[in-house]
C-alpha cells in the first residue's frame, strides 16, 4: 500500500507540474500572438506609419545634439563652394569645368555631413563647323566625410557620396528639344582631400550607372567652421 500511495503521489506531482508548465507555455504563445498582431496593426496602420516616421526623424535630427559642445574644437556648420578642372572618362571633348556648393554639418569634429551640389560642363567642337555641342551633369549627392585633425589649420579627409546625375545636352547654348537628351541615372563618388584654414583642395571620381564617368580636381573656399571661441 505504502509503495502504491509514493507511486500515486509521484504521478500526481508530475501532472502537476506538466499542466503547470503546459499552461506557461500557452499563455506566452497567446502573449506572443497578441504582441505579434499589434505589431502588424501598427505597421499597417497609416498613421502609426506616420508616427513611426516622424519618431524617426526626430531622432535623426536630434542626434547631433547628443555630442557635448565641449568636445568640439570648430563650430559645426560651413558651406563649400570651388570650381575644378573635370577629366570625363570616354568622351572626346574639348574643355571641361564644374561649379560646386556644399552645405555641410558635424556631428562630431571628425564626422560631416553634406548634399554637394554641382555642374559639370563637357563641351565638344565639332570638326569643321562653327557650332558646338555640351554636356551639362547636375549631381545631387549627400556626402559623408571623414576629417583627421592634424592641428587647427590643416585637416585632410576622404568622403563618400552617393546621389543622381542629370544628363542635359546643349547645342550652340540652348537645349536640344527631346525627351531622349535629358537622362537621370545613379551613381557614386569617393573623394580624398585636404583643408588648410579656409582653403579646400579635393579630387574625385564619379561613377555612373549607365552614364559618362568623370574624374575632378577642384580648388575652393570654406565658409564658417572655424574655431569656437573658448569665451
Amino acid at each position: 500500500m505504502n509503495g502504491q500511495g509514493d507511486d500515486r503521489f509521484v504521478n500526481a506531482r508530475s501532472y502537476y507540474f506538466y499542466t503547470m508548465f503546459a499552461c506557461f507555455d500557452e499563455s506566452q504563445m497567446k502573449a506572443s500572438d497578441q504582441i505579434v498582431n499589434q505589431l502588424q496593426f501598427c505597421l499597417n496602420h497609416t498613421k502609426m506609419k506616420k508616427i513611426f516616421a516622424i519618431s524617426f526623424l526626430f531622432v535623426l535630427v536630434n542626434f547631433p545634439l547628443l555630442v557635448k559642445a565641449d568636445d568640439r574644437i570648430f563650430k559645426p556648420f560651413k558651406i563649400v563652394t570651388s570650381m575644378g578642372y573635370v577629366v570625363p572618362k570616354n568622351l572626346v571633348h574639348d574643355y571641361a569645368f564644374a561649379f560646386h556648393m556644399e552645405p555641410k554639418y558635424a556631428f562630431t569634429d571628425n564626422f560631416w555631413l553634406g548634399i554637394r551640389l554641382e555642374t559639370a560642363l563637357m563641351v565638344q567642337k565639332p570638326i569643321l563647323q562653327d557650332d558646338y555641342q555640351a554636356i551639362a551633369v547636375f549631381s545631387i549627392l549627400p556626402f559623408l566625410d571623414y576629417s583627421v585633425v592634424v592641428s587647427e589649420k590643416f585637416r585632410p579627409f576622404v568622403g563618400l557620396g552617393f546621389g543622381t546625375y542629370t544628363y542635359r545636352l546643349f547645342y550652340d547654348g540652348s537645349e536640344k528639344d527631346n525627351a531622349k537628351f535629358t537622362e537621370t541615372k545613379m551613381g557614386f563618388c569617393p573623394r580624398i582631400g585636404f583643408e588648410i584654414n579656409n582653403f579646400n583642395l579635393s579630387f574625385e571620381h564619379n561613377f555612373v550607372n549607365g552614364g559618362t564617368q568623370y574624374s575632378a580636381i577642384r580648388a575652393g573656399f570654406v565658409m564658417g567652421g572655424g574655431l569656437i571661441s573658448p569665451y
